[in-house]
């Protein structure tokens, strides 16, 4: 696709994503009982004089019932002279109180590094509730798949969970296992720690050295984030987050994110 051509499509759709979002929040403020609408856009400085990249994204999900919630997300991402538009579906379960699963299918159209087709599946377990320093543990495993024109790329990645103080601060942990486009498999591992400061205002930060696809090529990478949640009304949360990514070879990236969450 000429680049002209590439330029307009991601212009109309830049276009489209906003009216989405916009229209999407005028009718979570009208009414949308156990609905969730989040907004998420971002931009990465790249180093060697590479040209930087965006994205945005916007993602809503709908309890049905007490068991079944079902939600879709659009994600839009421009990189060097490449636009890609990926889609996706979700159907999140409720087994009991203390069990949890999810399935997801997704795809972009024409793909030119965003995966042709993606699926995924994870659950999470609770381990432990109390009432002492450590609130709850929950265990959690995520599964996917992907399909790129490099080749295949599927993940596991088995986490831990714990919320303390009455879940007013948390630690997370993940072991990263990646099956590249080669089929190698590399391992990593993911932290966040996540605290609040009052009623309003969560602080997070985390660090990962693991291996990473982009493009359908997989290298490893390391990275660390951090930022700022605040809660600006009972039912919307507005996020700003810095994160910087080391490759092992070629560009390291710097992305800021700006995000909101609205809840009805």
């Amino acid at each position: 696709m000429p680049s002209q051509i590439r330029a307009s499509t991601a212009r109309r759709f830049g276009i489209a994503l906003l009216l989405l979002a916009a229209v999407s929040a005028v009718r979570a403020d009208e009414a949308a009982p156990n609905g969730r609408i989040d907004i998420e856009a971002s931009y990465s400085d790249l180093t060697h004089g590479l040209e930087p990249w965006r994205e945005g994204a916007l993602r809503g999900s709908y309890a049905l019932d007490e068991i079944w919630t079902v939600g879709g997300a659009v994600e839009a991402a421009s990189r060097f002279d490449s636009f890609d538009a990926y889609f996706e579906g979700r159907a999140d379960g409720r087994i009991s109180d203390a069990a949890s699963f999810y399935v997801l299918v997704g795809g972009t159209p024409e793909a030119d590094f965003r995966p042709r087709v993606a699926a995924g599946t994870g659950g999470a377990v609770r381990l432990l509730q109390g009432d002492g320093i450590v609130a709850a543990a929950v265990a959690t495993l995520d599964l996917r798949y992907a399909d790129y024109a490099a080749g295949n790329v599927e993940t596991v990645n088995p986490g831990l969970e714990v919320y303390l103080f009455r879940g007013r601060a948390s630690l997370t942990a993940r072991h990263i296992n990646i099956w590249d486009e080669t089929n190698a498999h590399r391992t990593g591992y993911f932290l966040r720690a996540d605290a609040q400061a009052d009623d309003t205002v969560t602080f997070f930060a985390g660090y990962a050295d693991s291996p990473d696809t982009s493009g359908g090529i997989t290298v490893d990478t390391t990275s660390w984030f951090g930022g700022v949640a605040v809660d600006i009304a009972p039912d919307t949360t507005v996020r700003l987050a810095l994160a910087q990514e080391m490759h092992e070879s070629g560009y390291d990236r710097t992305t800021f994110t700006l995000s909101a969450t609205l809840k009805r």
